[in-house]
């Protein structure tokens, strides 16, 4: 049954002009991933779509859509990753917005096109809004696990909620004599792949993201979402860095790297720190840790537990199909994606 839509509009903005980053500043749940610099390096073959949606001509809402569909037919997938963006600067969270968007993205992407709507919404509650609108949770898709840090309290109370050992461990990489730098242009990043690749060869862990296609996307970002690179240096060496990420009212760290060196200074508490001080500098209210697996990666669920944030997790991937002929295009393709 087709839903009914008053009032509202869906329009496409260009993403290769700037007015999509900027409308970006709108929403307190705008994220790195909804920006064009990421789409666009996203790596994986996939056309983008950014599409307000508008209620009265206010826009209320916004998702940028990756989509992969096959030539001629155009049936296949419409992905949004930590979208639709819904909860405005300095407006108290309201559901039926969310709720709004969702039908409206329905009615454009399964039922006018016939496509299967995929979305991995940054949430952490609502997965029966979802359900009520006949999304099914895809299981295969494990949810993205974290620890948010609350840092709108003082910098000492943050500080005396971390844990013994992690208080310790900072306190100690104090008075190490690290120097601690941070900035955005290309040289930061480039010290900090010398740094990620020096830990690569070290640990020879499996990759899931290609560290170096955020030095694309760092050229594309518009000024004010940059990344920051925090670099950690002993007598003017480099023995770490971080990078991380704001928008909205949420910092992320994304990415680390280190020597062997590094380990015995503790550097990678006070670079931690120091980003904390930069995000409360810059109005940021909370620190998304950047993903957790006790189970996988015990050492580095154990050093992100120890600065005392919470332990979420966001409600999963779902999934609405539009037709039998896009559901058997996105089955078989991934089917074929698995075993390649």
């Amino acid at each position: 049954m087709r839903l009914k839509i008053e009032n509202l509009s869906i329009e496409k903005i260009n993403p290769q002009s700037k007015q999509w980053d900027e409308t970006l500043k709108l929403f307190d749940d705008s994220n790195i991933y909804q920006t064009v610099a990421f789409g666009l390096n996203s790596g994986d073959g996939s056309k983008l779509e950014n599409v307000v949606i508008k209620k009265n001509n206010e826009i209320i809402s916004m998702a940028q859509i990756r989509l992969k569909t096959l030539p001629l037919l155009n049936k296949g997938i419409a992905y949004i990753r930590w979208a639709p963006l819904w909860q405005k600067r300095n407006q108290s969270p309201d559901v039926s917005i969310l709720k709004t968007a969702l039908e409206k993205l329905i009615n454009e992407y399964v039922e006018k096109r016939k496509l299967v709507l995929r979305i991995m919404p940054k949430l952490t509650e609502h997965k029966e809004l979802f359900e009520e609108l006949n999304f099914h949770l895809l299981e295969s898709n494990k949810p993205y696990r974290t620890f948010i840090l609350d840092i709108q309290n003082s910098l000492e109370d943050i500080r005396k909620g971390f844990r013994k050992k992690w208080r310790y461990s900072l306190k100690q990489a104090e008075k190490s004599g690290l120097q601690i730098e941070s900035g955005e242009s290309l040289e930061y990043f480039d010290t900090f792949l010398e740094l990620y690749k020096s830990m690569h060869t070290r640990k020879q862990f499996k990759e899931f993201v290609d560290v170096k296609t955020f030095r694309d996307i760092q050229q594309l970002l518009l000024p004010e979402n940059k990344l920051r690179i925090f670099i950690a240096y002993l007598h003017n060496q480099p023995l770490a860095s971080i990078v991380i990420s704001a928008m909205g009212d949420t910092g992320i760290y994304l990415l680390g790297g280190s020597n062997e060196t590094a380990l015995k200074y503790s550097a990678s508490y006070l670079l931690q720190w120091k980003a904390i001080e930069w995000l409360k500098e810059n109005n940021i209210k909370y620190y998304d840790l950047g993903g957790i697996d006790p189970e996988t990666n015990p050492g580095v669920y154990t050093f992100k537990k120890g600065l005392g944030g919470e332990d979420i997790s966001f409600i999963g991937t779902f999934e609405l199909s539009g037709g039998i002929l896009s559901k058997t295009i996105v089955k078989l393709g991934e089917k074929v994606k698995k075993l390649s």
